[in-house]
């Protein structure tokens, strides 16, 4: 079969498997051309590059990383979906399709791509690169940030609003906890607003490209769930001071009943009587190093 490159040649593509769009999974097809070059180039994709695409849908991104030369898995909760990019890709031997969840129970990664991830991580590195599904942006970016699956660099087609929450600092409304793990664990910036008129179906919300680098030498944590943990749950009352704060985390996370406390703030040089949006990155770092010991 033929490559979709234009608006009409994908609709029959995928009318004639009898597909419609499910907005529930954030089926919204991009076909731009540059658009989909400048996902791909904002992760410097090389020949030879293991990519991973998270959401193939119809393969329009998926035809662009093959044009750069990358080996690319592509992961895909939809069979007609996965279909269709198999018929216009499949004689590639650079592309493997996975017909699966990327998401697990609850926010965690499924085990399968989990352990996909880890392989990959350990025998080079992979990049990341993807059209995300909106609806599963924020759990799988924060999980993906631990150190035994994360990628060396990103290029990710998110919710405007996303975007900025992955690119944000300390003092803005956007700050949140994955701002934070984008910020400890690497550096992030938007390259380009995408508009909706360039989707199909159009969203009712507008996209941002944003690319993602490892830092060369990312802190390392001996219990990466205390450091998750404790960044998330001190955000969860952003209004109130992180005295008080303190005081409901140890209520509900037994790891940091007997070490979290005013003392520890202040020793990591955090005022009790500020608020989780003003505090950076690092600073987050060092009070898991005082909760450590």
């Amino acid at each position: 079969m033929a490559r979709a490159r234009t608006w009409r040649e994908l609709k029959d593509l995928l009318r004639n498997r009898g597909f419609r769009p499910n907005k529930r999974l954030g089926q919204n097809f991009l076909l731009s051309p540059d658009a989909l070059s400048t996902i791909v180039q904002a992760a410097d994709v090389k020949q030879g590059d293991k990519v991973v695409e998270v959401g193939v849908g119809a393969g329009t991104l998926t035809g662009h990383l093959l044009d750069a030369g990358a080996e690319v898995l592509g992961i895909e909760v939809d069979r007609k979906l996965v279909g269709v990019t198999n018929e216009q890709f499949g004689d590639y031997k650079r592309l493997e399709l996975m017909l699966q969840s990327v998401m697990g129970k609850g926010k965690n990664l499924g085990e399968q791509f989990l352990s996909r991830l880890r392989s990959l991580r350990a025998s080079g590195g992979y990049k990341l690169v993807a059209n995300l599904p909106y609806n599963i942006s924020t759990p799988l970016l924060c999980e993906i940030m631990r150190e035994d699956v994360r990628p060396s660099r990103m290029s990710v087609l998110v919710q405007k609003d996303f975007a900025a929450r992955l690119c944000s600092e300390p003092g803005s409304k956007n700050y949140s906890p994955v701002s934070v793990y984008s910020a400890v664990f690497g550096h992030a910036k938007v390259v380009q607003d995408i508009p909706p008129e360039l989707f199909w179906p159009v969203p009712a919300v507008k996209s941002s490209v944003v690319a993602w680098v490892e830092k060369d030498e990312p802190p390392r944590f001996d219990d990466e769930d205390l450091f998750f943990d404790l960044v998330a749950g001190m955000f969860l009352m952003r209004r109130k001071k992180l005295s008080n704060v303190m005081k409901m985390l140890v209520k509900v996370n037994d790891s940091l009943s007997g070490i979290l406390d005013v003392e520890a703030l202040e020793k990591a040089g955090i005022d009790p009587d500020s608020r989780v949006e003003s505090v950076p990155s690092g600073r987050f770092v060092k009070l898991y190093e005082v909760l450590r010991g």
